[in-house]
């Protein structure tokens, strides 16, 4: 028997194909001249399409960008499940995640930094809470299992520890991209360093510490463990480089 056809694509994934395509070239687009320097005719002639069409998928350039800010979150959603295996005990699960994430923003430091400065401008260039939750529910699910599992401690602060996660690895993705050359035992340092002070701070034995203290009282010790941990790494990073 002859090999099966593949399915025709429907309509809508034809739409979806199409618009997928022109999301990726444009953001190739605004990362290589700005986005004051993109013109919707660039964009058509390195898609191939009319520039009558672009306008079928966004009414301006303002809308498009929009487009391609929520098309990178949802792609490094999606990213971050890939990245974690699913049988993994949660602090291995964490450990991918903060690799995944660190790797994510030195790739894309460029891409956030134009979003950013686009904001800071006054351009009406908004990342969704929903766009946002969805990669972070990635950390959300790891903390509650290891909570769960009793690897952290149960009055263990889930915003605060995520504020931290990734707070430090956005903060040292600058330091690293700041450094003359760039090295896989950078991001291990990271990585390792961060880890061990979610486990100092926040692991099952810090679970007797949490219950006799008040709630403000837990949250500013950590708060001033967490600025302890900046100064550590900063420092580390400053002699390596030295």
């Amino acid at each position: 028997m002859g090999r099966a056809s593949a399915r025709p694509l429907t309509r809508r994934e034809k739409v979806e194909r199409k618009e997928k395509a022109l999301l990726s070239a444009a953001r190739a687009l605004f990362l290589e001249r700005g986005y004051d320097g993109v013109r919707t005719a660039d964009l058509a002639k390195r898609v191939q399409i009319s520039e009558g069409s672009i306008y079928s998928y966004f009414k301006n350039k303002s809308e498009l960008m929009q487009g391609v800010v929520v098309d990178f979150w949802r792609e490094i959603a999606e990213g971050a499940h890939a990245a974690i295996a699913a049988g993994d005990p949660p602090m291995e699960q964490l450990h991918d995640l903060a690799v995944y994430h660190l790797a994510t923003v030195i790739d894309n430091f460029d891409f956030l930094d134009l979003t950013f400065s686009l904001r800071r401008a006054g351009e009406d260039i908004i990342v969704s809470r929903d766009d946002v939750r969805t990669y972070t529910s990635v950390f959300d699910e790891i903390m509650n299992r290891a909570i769960d599992r009793g690897d952290l401690a149960s009055g263990t602060v889930i915003w605060l520890v995520r504020d931290t996660f990734y707070g430090t690895l956005e903060y040292s993705a600058r330091t690293i991209l700041g450094r003359s050359t760039k090295s896989s035992t950078d991001m291990n340092l990271v990585v390792d360093n961060l880890l061990e002070q979610i486990r100092r701070m926040y692991g099952a034995n810090a679970q007797s510490q949490v219950n006799s203290q008040s709630p403000n009282e837990a949250i500013t010790q950590r708060l001033e463990r967490i600025a302890e941990t900046f100064e550590v790494t900063i420092e580390q990073f400053k002699r390596q480089n030295s």
